[in-house]
């Protein structure tokens, strides 16, 4: 595994630990999908992306992100109506709209491997300042 994948591996992995326990229940563990409302603990989630992962541009903005059960997310393809709708009602049509945009410039580029430790050890500070019963 080569240096960027590895990178990659780490940032990925803090930042939907982030996302899945962002709005979890600090006693119980529990969150909410957001394109179904199912209820379960963070870690039988996954980190639902309204626009693809494949699209750097938005893959790391906490508001592209959200928990999703893994029914919605991988066997339902994201539900992506529904995750719109949802961010929509949360956040607003303008942050969705700008999400939207970001996601269609031409310069859509990797990030570098220090980008990508940077983010790296942001969300990993976040989640490990976060306190809970779970």
């Amino acid at each position: 595994m080569g240096r960027f994948s590895v990178a990659m591996a780490k940032a990925d992995k803090q930042f939907s630990i982030y996302i899945r326990t962002r709005n979890a229940d600090p006693h119980t563990g529990r969150t909410e999908c957001a394109t179904c409302g199912g209820n379960e603990h963070w870690s039988e989630m996954d980190c639902g992306h309204y626009i693809t992962r494949a699209i750097w541009a938005t893959r790391f903005d906490p508001k592209n992100c959200w928990a999703q059960c893994r029914s919605c997310n991988r066997l339902e393809n994201g539900k992506p109506d529904r995750f719109r709708s949802f961010l929509v009602n949360y956040y607003g049509r303008e942050v969705v709209e700008s999400l939207e945009r970001r996601s269609k410039r031409k310069a859509n580029n990797r990030p570098s491997i220090d980008n990508l430790l940077n983010i790296f050890k942001i969300y990993r500070q976040l989640n490990q300042s976060k306190v809970h019963d779970f």
